[in-house]
């Protein structure tokens, strides 16, 4: 039961947090701030924001420091990979 929750409130708080990226980058194409200019930037803050939550929520259901170890590698791998490839 307790796992169904907090994966509701993690859905939950991805959801909300894409939608206020969305609406910020909206804002700043407003005032023609040209955010669009760095697409890969805007992907790599897209995806770090969930991974970040994804974290934080496992870090709350898992004791196994083994796995968190594992998951941060991982992430820290990715975040660098999609950095290469988006500049």
């Amino acid at each position: 039961m307790k796992s169904i929750l907090l994966g509701g409130l993690f859905g939950a708080l991805s959801v909300g947090l894409w939608n206020l990226i969305v609406v910020l980058v909206d804002y700043f194409d407003f005032i023609q701030f040209n955010f669009y200019e760095n697409r890969g930037m805007m992907i790599v803050v897209m995806l770090i924001i969930p991974l970040v939550l994804l974290y934080l929520l496992l870090t709350l259901m898992s004791r196994s420091k083994k796995f968190l170890i594992a998951f941060l590698s991982l992430f820290i791998l990715l975040s660098v990979i999609l950095m290469t490839v988006s500049s």
